[in-house]
């Protein structure tokens, strides 16, 4: 299959479904312009995606060889892959990113005066502290998993205590 195959693939069956949430008042063109942009990055990203499962699941598989570890482990690993793909990738804003996307311009189109939008720069800032901590605390349940599954499997932590 084409690449632009594929792209009009993602365009007509992938993307409708994620859009029937939203609604907006965008310009058809700017629609199009972004239905292209996200077609071809669904595609650049998806391709690396099975690379990723490998890379992930092969080293549970040779320590399975040798420590005989739980199944369960192998989806707590794939989660905490995910995890971390997550707080890697994510576009968690800092303090200049905030800082651009809350600006607005007073006045004529160039030399007008810029202006912070406080509202904006605060919800800016509080969705990524917010997804910081989201991602830490999903971290730290799938890492407390994988070793009470190897560790401590089929006993609960008040067993372990007494």
């Amino acid at each position: 299959m084409t690449e632009d195959r594929k792209v009009e693939f993602v365009k007509s069956y992938l993307l409708p479904r994620l859009d029937q949430r939203s609604t907006g008042d965008a310009k058809e063109q700017h629609l199009e312009e972004v239905e292209q942009l996200l077609a071809e990055a669904y595609l650049a990203e998806g391709t690396t995606f099975i690379s990723g499962i490998l890379k992930s699941v092969l080293p549970v598989l040779l320590i399975d060889v040798v420590f005989h570890i739980p199944a369960v482990v192998y989806g707590l690993v794939l989660s905490m892959t995910g995890t971390w793909f997550l707080m890697v990738h994510t576009d968690l804003l800092d303090r200049f990113s905030i800082a651009t996307q809350s600006e607005y311009s007073t006045g004529a189109t160039y030399g007008g005066r810029k202006r912070l939008d406080v509202q904006k720069a605060e919800r800016l800032a509080e969705n990524t502290v917010l997804t910081n901590i989201g991602l830490i605390w999903l971290s730290l349940g799938f890492l407390i998993q994988i070793i009470a599954a190897i560790f401590f499997p089929g006993a609960s932590v008040v067993q372990q205590i007494l």
